[in-house]
């Protein structure tokens, strides 16, 4: 353990893109004098790390299971179809698609820009753009809020406040908050290259962005857009301050729990958690296929 430290000690610089300094001693070492590992130990360290996997997977599987037993799935299917719930399950399904297809068409160049581009003050640009991320929930429908406050805003907040239109401006603000980090990233990890051959061969900036860059990160963007478009799916304190919840007008599936809850009728809160906790995990099986597809891909490529 002291030679571990010593090498990190006398290490330049961990982060500038070389090996760790662990690594660049492994690789210096024949394999025949390596330490032989502890079989016994170990197993211990593999049992310990599968028991706190377990435990935790298996509170999260009866947190589940406890909702799915607290009713029937006759009677999930008799709630959803309430005129009540079934309007917020429409406005939900159509306002999620139109914010994330909204929020795609400004992340993507934004994410272009904060992954390939570098420039004076970007640091800063960075962290104003993830603040949304940080906010409390209920911080994020305050601000907008407020910001309807304002002229020239103000003339428009009889039209957008507690109406449907505060609906999408709050999923939109959502759907490029998550979309961002997504896209920046895979943007960043695009081979420069393949653009460059494309300018040389006579393609403007503008043509190598759309015919070279978007359809090589065409897994991150449909990834990004699924991140997007499943957060807003469940959003619900912004919501809450901005749009409010008026039945079958600012309601939304995750404010129909909260409604449901406080109309004492459990039942339909229960109905409408498992139905999105399902679309979750749709939606999360179909990321997660699309960025091993995307990772395959790379490893290929």
């Amino acid at each position: 353990m002291n030679n571990i430290h010593h090498f990190y000690a006398s290490y330049p610089d961990h982060n500038d893109g070389r090996r760790s300094p662990l690594a660049e001693y492994a690789a210096t070492k024949p394999r025949s004098t390596r330490r032989p590992s502890h079989p016994s130990s170990d197993r211990w360290f593999h049992w310990l790390l599968g028991a706190v996997c377990f435990g935790y997977v298996l509170f999260l599987a009866s947190m589940t299971a406890s909702l799915a037993g607290y009713t029937s799935p006759l009677r999930v299917v008799e709630i959803l179809t309430r005129p009540a719930i079934a309007h917020s399950l429409w406005l939900t399904l159509w306002a999620s698609t139109v914010a994330t297809v909204a929020a795609m068409l400004v992340a993507i160049p934004i994410g272009y820009l904060m992954g390939r581009a570098r420039f004076f003050g970007q640091g800063v640009v960075d962290n104003i753009l993830d603040i949304p991320n940080v906010f409390p929930p209920m911080v994020l429908g305050l601000a907008l809020l407020t910001l309807f406050q304002y002229p020239p805003l103000r003339q428009l907040s009889p039209s957008i406040v507690y109406q449907v239109p505060a609906i999408l401006l709050v999923y939109f603000v959502v759907a490029i908050s998550f979309s961002l980090p997504v896209l920046r990233t895979t943007f960043k990890e695009l081979d420069p290259r393949l653009e460059n051959v494309a300018l040389t061969l006579g393609c403007s900036r503008f043509g190598a962005f759309l015919k070279v860059a978007i359809p090589e990160a065409r897994y991150g963007l449909f990834s990004a857009a699924i991140t997007a478009w499943s957060r807003c799916f469940g959003c619900f304190g912004p919501l809450l301050v901005f749009a409010g919840a008026t039945r079958n007008k600012t309601e939304v599936l995750a404010t129909s729990v909260y409604l449901e809850l406080g109309g004492g009728e459990i039942d339909g809160a229960v109905a409408a958690s498992l139905f999105m906790i399902a679309v979750a995990g749709l939606v999360l099986s179909v990321s997660r296929w699309l960025t091993r597809h995307y990772q395959h891909r790379r490893s290929e490529g």
